[in-house]
């Protein structure tokens, strides 16, 4: 979604992400996020949702997926890094997702966004 936010009439853009489960899908998206941030740099971006990978190994329990999932976490930490997002930190359960048994977890929702989205004052505190 793209628009003019508040009385400063800043343009902004703001994606809200249900990614797909499969690294190879999960980077063509990434890709296309870039090159649409890219072109709309002067932009203030907030990017949040279900993103699916982890930043790190902590954010995930009870899984045998983690020596699998290392790749994919420094290709979404670079995704993250390439678009110049910042994390801001969620209140409440550290774990976005469950298995039915609760068993395994992880955190894969986040909600990341620009300087210049931190710079209009869009988010107020970013309670970490």
């Amino acid at each position: 979604m793209k628009g003019d936010w508040g009385s400063s009439r800043k343009e902004v853009t703001i994606v809200n992400v249900y990614s797909a489960c499969t690294i190879i899908e999960k980077k063509e998206l990434w890709d296309e996020l870039i090159r649409h941030k890219r072109a709309n740099a002067n932009e203030a971006w907030c990017v949040l949702g279900d993103f699916n990978p982890i930043r790190k190994i902590e954010e995930r329990r009870g899984s045998s997926q983690l020596v699998r999932g290392m790749r994919e976490i420094t290709d979404f930490n670079i995704f993250i890094q390439a678009m110049e997002l910042i994390y801001i930190l969620m209140v409440g359960k550290r774990n976005t997702w469950y298995n039915a048994s609760g068993t395994a977890k992880s955190r894969i929702d986040r909600i990341l966004v620009s300087h210049s989205w931190l710079d209009c004052g869009l988010i107020v505190n970013n309670m970490s």
